[in-house]
């Protein structure tokens, strides 16, 4: 019965990423910014350089990426296609380490809970490195767990090779290093020639990580936007801790909540991830305690030296490991009412009740718009003004449309000269009338909106600017909304 589940829930999963690729959505800003820069940027230049700017993606994945636009071209599909193999590929990962570590009722629920994940559903196609933080989370503790157990040569040159590649592909690959190492130095006790290993090898990884931190990452706390944004998400840890107490459990708490997808009650999912430590522990698998809870530790460590956010996604790696400790307190709840007699009914409904949530959001994206849930997706647009643009026309870009717009228009053989790209004044948004009032008269213009923010006063910067525009004697001719109201593009006649 365990069995049939687990692969209905692996395939259920493997659906769900490819249905997302697949609905061929267009990129949000971050990832046509991403794209972009990539496709300015020579192979050889990934390699020697960083990115510069804004840009946090891992040198192995920019380099794996920029491989792919070279083989297949320069497409949506193509840069989304690593992304989506590395999603698919830890389903049946997720599902060979829950069975292998853990018992069956505890299994159904870790694959259950990881397939159904909408953030790990989500960022299978998405051009960033959250599917691949992921993967070489799950490839970093199957490797630790087998050098575990089997202490040979082998082994640990496999657990090695794993980690050096973690560290080029994965920013925080090195959390979860940095606690497998101290847990096999421990373990190896009086082994002269095992422990020796054990430190060359976290020696090899401190070097990689050395490197390529001070060849192409140490710039990025250096960014204003990025440290900007990380304390705007409220993903640094405060210091000193007494200036916001509740940081230090809501952020823990989003790990299993929000990120992990399972129920808003925080304290159900916490309380069972509570029990799988200590049941690691009380059945001699205290490695794995010390794994996922020292991870998510060191994890914490970052965010202090404001080194790495504890928020959203940026902690997705950390969900492999929680849901496997979440599945064994479920499967630990089996074993002690099987005890006192109530058999393992109890724990199966444990497991069905944490899923309810992962259950419902994965409905719920299913029949929400497929840019969900960013309020971005620009391609329709550019389809429309594609067929109904007359030589003449100006298109005027709203600036949350801009980056997206910068990456498809050739696509849609919309021309520089013909554009003009609205700046951010959402703090001085009376600098939008000076723009319209700028434009030439008596010309049709297309507007272009696609995530449309507030201006300081809480007022829609799109309807803002149709007021004036009619306000200024304009006239507006057609409007569309697209996407399900995310995206949207109007005529109008300046006058």
């Amino acid at each position: 019965m365990a069995g049939v589940l687990c692969l209905g829930f692996m395939l259920l999963g493997v659906a769900l990423r490819v249905q997302r690729y697949l609905l061929g959505r267009s990129f949000r800003n971050d990832e046509a910014s991403l794209a972009g820069a990539l496709n300015s940027h020579t192979l050889l230049s990934l390699i020697t350089r960083p990115l510069g700017g804004v840009y946090t993606a891992p040198v192995g994945f920019v380099v794996i990426e920029k491989l792919s636009t070279m083989l297949a071209g320069n497409h949506d599909y193509v840069f989304r296609l690593f992304p989506l193999l590395m999603g698919i590929a830890s389903v049946p990962l997720m599902y060979y380490l829950a069975t292998r570590t853990i018992g069956p009722a505890g299994a159904v629920f870790c694959i259950a809970a990881f397939s159904l994940n909408w953030m790990s559903v989500f960022y299978s196609s998405d051009l960033k490195q959250y599917s691949s933080d992921v993967l070489f989370a799950l490839l970093i503790l199957l490797a630790a767990a087998n050098s575990y157990e089997r202490n040979t040569r082998r082994d640990d040159l496999v657990l090695g090779a794993v980690g050096v590649v973690a560290v080029a592909f994965s920013h925080p690959a090195v959390y979860i290093l940095a606690v497998v190492a101290p847990v096999l130095l421990w373990q190896r006790g009086r082994q002269p020639e095992s422990r020796r290993r054990i430190v060359l090898i976290g020696a090899a990884w401190g070097a990689v990580f050395l490197l390529l931190y001070v060849l192409f990452y140490r710039t990025v706390g250096q960014v204003d936007r990025i440290l900007a944004y990380w304390e705007d998400t409220n993903g640094i840890m405060p210091i000193p801790p007494w200036k916001d107490w509740g940081w230090f459990t809501a952020r823990p708490g989003a790990l299993l909540s929000a990120v992990g997808g399972l129920s808003p009650i925080t304290v159900i999912p916490t309380a069972f991830y509570v029990l799988g430590l200590v049941s690691f522990a009380r059945r001699g698998r205290w490695e794995w305690a010390a794994w996922v809870f020292g991870s998510a530790i060191a994890t914490l460590g970052g965010a202090a030296l404001v080194n790495y956010p504890f928020k959203g996604r940026l902690i997705l790696f950390l969900v492999p490991g929680a849901m496997l400790t979440i599945g064994e307190g479920v499967q630990c709840l089996a074993g002690i009412v099987r005890l006192h007699g109530a058999g393992r009914a109890l724990a199966w409904l444990a497991a069905a009740a944490l899923l309810w949530t992962p259950a419902m959001n994965a409905a719920y994206q299913l029949q929400q718009p497929r840019s969900a849930p960013y309020p971005e997706d620009i391609k329709p647009v550019l389809g429309y003004v594609r067929h109904n643009l007359q030589p003449e026309d100006l298109i005027v870009v709203y600036s949350g449309a801009e980056l997206a717009y910068r990456y498809y228009a050739s696509f849609y053989g919309l021309q520089e000269n013909q554009t003009y790209y609205l700046p951010e004044w959402q703090k001085t948004p009376g600098k939008y009338q000076g723009f319209i009032d700028a434009l030439p008269r008596n010309q049709r213009v297309w507007l272009v909106f696609c995530r449309v923010d507030q201006t300081k006063d809480n007022v829609d910067e799109r309807n803002y600017l149709l007021d004036y525009v009619r306000a200024s004697g304009g006239e507006l001719l057609q409007e569309d909304s697209i996407s399900g109201g995310i995206s949207s593009v109007h005529l109008v006649i300046l006058k």
